[in-house]
């Protein structure tokens, strides 16, 4: 993450808390909280998505969730990831997701938007569960991220092209 779409975060969720904030930000996992607020951010290069894993602003309906998303498609776009994903939504966050145009992963209550508006969304009935396989799959047997990530994106590319034969 760049420095100023880190500072930029930072100071969306100060400005909501209306307090000083602490922020860590280990390996690609950003943490920044108050006493009322909590935002947590992982960015996943080897999937190129960025994923809101929490999320909490002490005043609600204020734009804070908004103007958040819209700073980390800036990056995004910048930096070539091509997914956000609002992961684990409760009730309200499931509805803010809808409204916004995410999309519902199938199964699931995590919701996903583009990066650049109109770019088509991987299928999410395959990505979605498959990466959660293929995290465990990898941390199991100790392997590299990237290379179990490869043999999978070639085992749904056979899979569609049996499928079309």
């Amino acid at each position: 993450m760049d420095s100023h779409t880190f500072l930029e975060t930072y100071r969306l969720v100060e400005e909501d808390a209306g307090e000083e904030c602490i922020a860590t930000f280990i390996y690609s996992k950003l943490h920044i909280r108050s006493s009322e607020n909590e935002v947590i951010i992982c960015f996943t290069e080897v999937i190129n998505e960025i994923a809101i894993t929490g999320v909490c602003f002490k005043n609600h309906r204020k734009g804070y969730l908004t103007r958040l998303i819209s700073l980390l498609k800036d990056y995004g776009r910048a930096n070539n990831y091509k997914v956000i994903k609002l992961e684990s939504c409760n009730e309200k966050a499931a509805n803010y997701a809808k409204k916004h145009g995410f999309i519902q992963a199938l199964y699931e209550y995590d919701y996903y938007a583009p990066v650049i508006e109109g770019t088509k969304l991987p299928n999410l009935i395959y990505y979605n569960s498959a990466i959660t396989v293929m995290n465990e799959y990898a941390s199991k047997f100790n392997l590299n991220h990237r290379e179990v990530w490869d043999v999978f994106e070639e085992s749904i590319k056979m899979g569609r092209n049996e499928n079309n034969n």
